[in-house]
């Protein structure tokens, strides 16, 4: 032993005080530290090492719990382990180990966590200088987190997945699938943050296993962990899909057994389906890599039938004919060696091409998968067998057992129906009625999206019993009966298009069955002695009524009917029944127009006052714009039968009836401007009756009634004074007080606006003046017209000019500019020649 480790060397005098007060009180933590201090202060660095190793060696096993002593220890060796390398001081590296185990095993027990100041240092001075220990450092580090409690597990980790990244290989593969054990499932998953070091997720695991050469089994089975639950990884960088790929590109690498991958396979488009494609393509590939080009088509032929999208089909097709062309390529390669190839190779060449001709009928599989209710894709199915018959009929008869008929969807306005037609017309077209009447029997018992669907089913039906002799000509009499006259106590209040209730049962209220019913039933009516035919008829039509289903149509349709059949009275009882039924103005209107008609030219004689009468109940019946085409109606009726006063009646009773609607604010505008012009119209076909009749001053009453009407425009007052009433006043005898009398008449008109807006009527003012008057007159025409437009524009600088809230003034000589404000009443004329100068 070196002189520095004697006893004499280790206490020298000085020492004596202090050994003396440990041997009388060994566990006084104070008389250690005194000492130690001593020895610290007073010795030089290299004795001081020794003699506080010496000190503290012997302070911990008098004082073994003492946390201070340990941690002043522990330094002391630290600090001098910072001079010495493992080569040559590996016995001392080893002892200073022993010491820090000691440490460990005497602070055990100790209250608190002290254990875990001693294991840090501890590890970190064995990875700084003996790194070469693995196995010991592995071992330690694995006693340490048996030792600690869980929850000081996290402080330990951080260096042990440091020492494994040095380390890697076998070592770190052993330390991470042990970390994985320990982090929390949620931060496995990628949901919560890992808040030591090392891996963040699952995924950092795999790539850590696969940088340290890991067997494949060990991250293939962390694959498996997320794919066999990926909703619970969402949180992971990637999708589940991507991850299954990487597991099946692992796999392909492998020796995996065929089966075993095909089952991997199976159950992954189980779970992932919108990756079909994808999946049957990995593996094809895999079998191409085994040299097996059977399983190749097979996989790619099966990928074809249950393929869910065009994207998948369209993959699967392509890698399809892309690897069929390539093996037709290699064996054609062979054939100048090998001439016993070549049927092979006619065999796959047939293969190939019925592929490519498929295609169309292949993606029409898909679709058909994707949505069997798909009415477009059924038809296009039809189109492709078009010419094969055998075909035909069973892709019918597939896609009416496949149809939802309550779920079928189109954008070309497809009909479950028009299936069940082209299915009956084959065999119709071919002359089996039987079978084709015994498809539309069935076709009925089907639900449909609307009931037009089985009424156009029931009229095709019909329509193919009429046209074959094999069936009684009254079966499609009978089936319609049977399904038109059915009883359900809620028919009355039962919607047509309600779809909750089957179609069979609305369709008792199908217009257009009705429509082709009745005209059937007209069909077989060949002369009037048929009456129990026409009373079939009659009883349709009035279930029409009664079931609240009968349009105007249908009402003058059963008048006209029985019309034809010399029923009079009861024909016009019907236009009666129509207009009780119908309460819309515009319908009646239609329903007035046939029946005035029907009346004034029916064959019975109808009493003159019966025809009257209908003609005011019909003018009280529609609104005014409506009016006119009834008004020339009964004015002309009158005419005829010699009532000219009557006819002109008419028309003038009419007019106030006008007029009241024009001022009622409740109706429409557009009306309204309708009714001016029918008005004028009217005033005008009054003017040309007592015109024709020469009375004069009802025409002169009439006219000036017209010109003061409120409602009519400029142009409309213009064009009944220049073409009516000014051309009557010239017609007359032009005596000074006659132009006198015409003169007025301008002055009244041209008073009304801006010469600008009657320039037509200063026109004819000035026309008449130089034929009838003189240079006079003709200025006495040009000052009133300076004069009118000065007033004009007065008017419009005062509107400018003073504040209203209306935004005009009262005009001095003229109520309004371009119509009439205020209606003048009518003036009686007693003397036709006198001159009413105020109009």
């Amino acid at each position: 032993m070196s002189d520095i480790y004697s006893i004499d060397k280790l206490i020298e005098d000085g020492d004596i005080p202090y050994e003396e007060a440990i041997s009388k009180d060994p566990i006084n933590l104070e008389n250690w530290l005194s000492y130690l201090n001593h020895v610290t202060s007073n010795q030089s660095a290299s004795i001081a090492f020794h003699k506080q190793v010496f000190i503290l060696h012997r302070a911990t096993t008098a004082i073994p719990r003492s946390k201070q002593l340990w941690q002043t220890y522990i330094k002391l060796l630290l600090d001098h382990s910072n001079q010495l390398n493992y080569t040559s001081h590996k016995d001392q590296l080893h002892n200073i180990n022993k010491i820090f185990e000691r440490a460990i095993t005497s602070l055990l027990h100790v209250p608190g966590d002290v254990s875990i100041d001693i294991w840090k240092p501890f590890l970190e001075f064995l990875m700084k200088t003996q790194i070469n220990e693995v196995s010991y450092i592995r071992r330690t580090f694995n006693k340490c987190l048996r030792g600690l409690p869980l929850n000081q597990h996290k402080f330990i980790w951080s260096m042990y997945l440091e020492f494994a990244d040095f380390i890697g290989g076998l070592t770190a593969i052993k330390i991470y699938s042990k970390y994985l054990q320990y982090l929390d499932p949620q931060v496995l998953r990628g949901i919560k943050d890992n808040e030591g070091s090392g891996p963040s997720n699952l995924e950092d695991f795999i790539y850590k296993f696969i940088e340290f050469g890991a067997n494949k089994e060990i991250f293939l089975k962390l694959y498996q962990l997320i794919l066999s639950k990926p909703d619970d990884y969402l949180g992971l960088p990637k999708s589940p899909v991507q991850y299954l790929f990487e597991y099946i590109d692992l796999l392909m690498d492998s020796s995996i057994p065929d089966l075993y991958f095909d089952d991997i396979i199976q159950d992954s488009i189980t779970q992932f389906p919108d990756q079909i494609a994808n999946l049957y393509a990995k593996l094809s590939a895999f079998y191409k890599q085994r040299g097996n080009p059977e399983k190749v088509r097979y996989y790619y032929d099966k990928g074809l039938k249950e393929s869910l999208t065009v994207q998948d089909f369209t993959m699967i097709y392509d890698h399809y004919t892309e690897f069929e062309e390539q093996e037709l390529n290699i064996l054609a390669a062979k054939l100048d060696s090998d001439a016993n190839l070549s049927s092979l190779f006619d065999f796959k060449m047939n293969k190939f091409e019925k592929l490519i001709n498929d295609r169309e009928l292949l993606l029409n599989d898909m679709m058909l998968r994707q949505n069997p209710n798909n009415l477009d894709v059924w038809f296009t199915r039809f189109e492709i067998y078009k010419d094969d018959l055998t075909n035909l009929i069973k892709t019918y008869a597939d896609a009416l057992k496949s149809i939802n008929p309550l779920k079928v969807s189109t954008t070309n306005n497809h009909k479950l129906n028009q299936i069940w037609i082209k299915y009956a017309s084959i065999y119709s077209n071919n002359g089996d009625y039987k079978t084709a009447d015994f498809i539309y029997s069935k076709s009925i018992l089907s639900q449909y999206i609307h009931p037009d669907e089985l009424a156009d089913l029931y009229i095709t039906w019909c329509e193919m019993l009429l046209g074959t002799t094999e069936f009684n000509e009254d079966k499609p009499i009978e089936i319609l009966d049977e399904i038109l006259y059915r009883e359900y106590s809620d028919i009355n209040t039962m919607e047509y298009s309600d779809p909750s209730i089957p179609v069979q049962k609305r369709i008792t209220k199908s217009p257009t069955l009705w429509s082709f019913y009745i005209d059937l039933l007209e069909s077989f009516i060949d002369n009037k002695e048929q009456t129990v035919e026409i009373e079939k008829v009659c009883t349709a039509y009035d279930q029409l009524i009664k079931l609240k289903i009968a349009t105007v149509k249908n009402i003058i349709s059963y008048a006209e009917f029985l019309e034809n059949w010399q029923y009079y009275e009861r024909s016009l009882t019907i236009y009666e029944r129509g207009l009780k039924i119908f309460q819309d103005p515009i319908i009646k209107y239609e329903i007035w127009k046939v029946y005035i008609a029907k009346i004034i030219n029916s064959p019975i004689t109808i009493e003159i006052e019966r025809v009257r009468d209908l003609f005011e109940n019909c003018l009280d019946d529609i609104p005014p714009h409506l009016m006119k085409p009834i008004l020339i109606i009964y004015s002309k009726y009158e005419q005829d039968h010699g009532y000219v006063i009557n006819s002109i009646k008419v028309l003038t009773e009419s007019i106030p009836k006008i007029s009241q609607a024009q001022s009622s604010p409740s109706f429409p505008i557009n009306d309204r401007k309708q009714l001016a012009s029918q008005k004028l119209d009217i005033y005008i076909m009054i003017l040309a009756k007592l015109d024709e009749i020469q009375d004069i001053p009802q025409y002169r009453q009439f006219a000036q009634q017209a010109i003061q009407d409120q409602y009519f425009s400029l142009a409309q007052l213009s064009q009944l004074f220049i073409h009516h009433f000014l051309k009557l006043e010239t017609r007359q005898p032009q005596s000074q007080q006659q132009k006198q009398r015409i003169r007025e008449l301008f002055k009244y008109v041209t008073n009304l606006a801006h010469p600008d807006k009657l320039s037509q009527v200063w026109q004819a003012w000035e026309d008449y003046e130089l034929e009838q008057g003189d240079e006079s007159s003709f200025k006495d025409m040009l000052r009133i017209k300076r004069t009118v437009a000065g007033e004009f524009i007065s008017q419009k600088q005062q509107v400018q000019e003073i504040s209203n809230p209306l935004g005009f003034v009262k005009g001095k000589n003229s109520a309004r500019a371009s119509y009439i404000q205020e209606s003048t009443p009518a003036v009686t004329t007693t003397n036709p020649d006198q001159i009413d100068l105020d109009m």
